[in-house]
C-alpha cells in the first residue's frame, strides 16, 4: 500500500492476528534501540537538504559535502578495528518510486555526496523500474555499480530480470560475496514494503511482483548456509517491514535489523549522513551504524517536516529468541484460558484494539 501527501510517500506499503499486534508493541520495549533526539544529539542536518526538492534528478554528479551523523559511539561499548573493511550490498529496486518521481536517483545522489575511505565499499544492483530519472542507469537490463572513495563505476550487467524473484536476489548476493567480501557487511533493501504478508521490492516490469519473506529466506539461505551471522545489519529503506516475522527470518543472517514499523516518509534514509559517518569511523559495529542510520533519518525528517509518524528502529536480533519464547507462551496461555472462559478472547481483543497500530491494516 502507498500513502501520499504533498511529497510522495516512499516505499509502501482471528485471534492470532490480534496477538501479533500486541507483540509488535512489546518489541519496541524489548529489542529496539531507540533513535536519538536531534535537538540534543550532535546531528548535522545541512548535508541532507534538497534531496527531494531542488536537486536535479537527470544527472549523477558527485558533490562532496559536509558529513553528517557522528553520534553512534554510545550504542555499544564494543567497536571494530578502523582498518577493517566494510561492504554495503544495496538491492535498489526502483519501481514506480523511481520511474514516477526519481526517488532512487535522489538517494544515489545522496550516496555520492559521501566520500568513503578505501576500506568502505557500496555495491549496488539497479532494476525494477520501467525508467530511471538519470543518464547513467539503463532500465532495460540489471546493472551493478560500485561506489568507492568518491567514484561510482559500472562493474557488471545482466539480462533483464525480476527483482521480486528470489533467484535475482540470490544471484546478487553471490556476486557480492564472490567479488566484494568484507570483514563487516550490511544488506539493504530499497523500494515499497508491505509487511509480513506482502514483503518488499516490487518490480514494476513484472507486474509489481515482490519478494516475500519466504523468498528472501530462500535466497539468503542458499548463499549463507552454515554461516553464523554473516551480516552486521539487514536494513529495509521501505515501509512496514519492522515486524516479528521479518526479524525471525533474518536473526540467522544478521546481528541487527534496521526497519520501520509504519509507512516511511518520502525523503527516506539520509544516505550521505550515515555513509559519511561510516566513512569517518569504519570501526563502528552494527549497533552503532544502525543508530547513526536512525538518527540521521530522524534529523532529515525533522528538516522535511515529516517526523510525526516515523518509527525507524534498530532491532537487536540476538535477543529475539527470548521474545519468541514469550510470544508462544502468551499464545498458549490465552488459548488455554479461553477454553475455560471464552470471555478472555473478548477482553484480549479489546486490549489489542487499544494498542498502537502500524500501517492501518489491523483495525478490524
Amino acid at each position: 500500500m502507498k500513502r501520499e501527501n504533498h511529497r510522495i510517500m516512499k516505499k509502501k506499503g482471528s485471534l492470532w492476528l490480534i496477538i501479533a499486534i500486541v507483540v509488535v508493541v512489546l518489541i519496541a520495549f524489548v529489542v529496539f534501540i531507540p533513535m536519538g533526539d536531534p535537538e540534543t544529539e550532535d546531528i548535522q542536518v545541512d548535508a541532507y537538504e534538497d534531496t527531494q526538492g531542488d536537486t536535479p534528478v537527470n544527472t549523477l554528479e558527485n558533490e562532496n559535502s559536509k558529513p553528517a551523523g557522528d553520534n553512534a559511539s554510545e550504542a555499544s561499548a564494543e567497536s571494530y578495528d578502523p582498518e577493517d573493511t566494510w561492504a554495503v550490498y544495496w538491492y535498489l529496486c526502483g519501481s514506480d518510486l523511481e520511474s514516477g518521481n526519481g526517488a532512487a536517483t535522489n538517494d544515489l545522489i545522496e550516496m555520492m555526496e559521501a566520500t568513503l575511505p578505501e576500506n568502505v565499499t557500496v555495491v549496488i544492483e539497479t532494476g525494477g523500474a520501467a525508467e530511471w530519472m538519470n543518464e547513467m542507469v539503463d532500465a532495460s537490463v540489471i546493472q551493478r555499480y560500485v561506489y568507492s572513495i568518491d567514484e561510482i563505476t559500472l562493474v557488471d550487467e545482466q539480462e533483464q530480470a525480476n527483482m521480486g524473484d528470489p533467484a535475482t536476489l540470490q544471484d546478487f548476493l553471490s556476486f557480492c560475496e564472490t567479488n566484494y567480501p568484507a570483514d563487516h557487511k550490511m544488506f539493504l533493501f530499497w523500494d515499497h514494503g508491505g509487511g509480513s504478508v506482502a514483503g518488499a521490492a516490487c518490480d514494476e516490469n513484472y507486474g509489481y511482483d515482490a519478494l516475500t519473506l519466504t523468498e528472501m529466506d530462500q535466497a539468503f539461505s542458499s548463499v549463507y548456509q552454515g554461516q553464523k551471522l554473516p551480516l552486521e545489519i539487514v536494513g529495509f529503506d521501505t515501509c512496514l517491514m519492522s515486524t516479528l516475522d521479518t526479524a525471525n527470518v533474518f536473526k540467522q543472517y544478521a546481528s541487527y535489523l534496521v526497519a520501520s514499523e509504519e509507512l516511511e516518509p518520502g525523503n527516506g534514509w539520509d544516505y550521505n549522513g550515515w555513509l559519511s559517518a561510516l566513512g569517518k569511523n569504519p570501526g563502528m559495529n552494527g549497533a552503532q551504524l544502525g543508530t547513526v542510520i536512525c538518527d540521521t533519518f530522524m534529523a532529515g525528517c525533522e528538516s522535511f517536516g515529516t517526523a510525526d509518524e516515523i518509527t525507524l528502529a534498530v532491532t537487536d536480533l540476538k535477543k529475539l529468541d527470548d521474545l519468541l519464547t514469550a510470544f508462544n507462551g502468551m499464545g498458549k496461555e490465552i488459548l488455554s484460558s479461553a477454553i475455560a472462559a471464552p470471555a478472555v478472547c473478548g477482553e484480549f481483543a479489546r486490549s489489542a484494539q487499544r494498542a498502537e497500530n502500524y500501517g492501518g491494516n489491523n483495525n478490524t
